[in-house]
């Protein structure tokens, strides 16, 4: 498997994973308007290729076999209400394709994330994670995250709660 940083050409192929992966997570509990809603403003071939663009947003793939097999987006120095790192690296979206769930895909991103922190000297990471998502905190429990505060969420009209949790490095 190889970890790389996305490219604007890459940017369709992303946005149709982040998409499925967002749905395959959360559809079950979520209504297909607010699917809809949040998924056209955050998951199009557009945002994606501005996205891939920004320097504040680091991009990377995990490619396996010529298949787009999870991604990251991680934006150093982004923090959060009460955050007590003062060099922080946020690592704003992760997902594995459903096809390579439980294949260590996450785990090869979660360790080029601690790779990327070490190289930019950041003294902690820090996620949000939908409260309802048992499988992700776990993993990040897993990791060494720690549960510290919680914040809005908006999935299209709906008010969710999502769990900040931060990991000292």
């Amino acid at each position: 498997m190889q970890i790389r940083n996305a490219t604007p050409a890459d940017a369709w192929a992303l946005s149709k994973l982040m998409e499925q992966s967002f749905r395959d997570t959360f559809s079950e509990f979520n209504t297909a308007k607010d699917m809809d809603t949040y998924c056209a403003k955050n998951y199009g071939k557009n945002q994606q290729t501005m996205e891939i663009a920004n320097p504040d947003i680091m991009t990377l793939l995990a490619v396996k076999n010529d298949s787009l097999a999870g991604f990251m987006q991680l934006r150093p120095g982004s923090t959060f209400a009460h955050c007590p790192l003062g060099n922080p690296l946020h690592l704003d979206r992760i997902y594995v394709a459903k096809a390579f769930l439980g294949t260590g895909v996450g785990k090869r991103l979660f360790n080029e994330m601690h790779k990327i922190a070490r190289t930019l000297t950041c003294d902690g990471v820090w996620l949000g994670v939908w409260e309802h998502n048992p499988r992700a905190i776990r993993f990040y429990l897993d990791f060494g995250f720690q549960q510290c505060g919680s914040t809005t969420f908006w999935l299209g009209s709906d008010k969710q709660r999502d769990v900040l949790m931060m990991k000292r490095i």
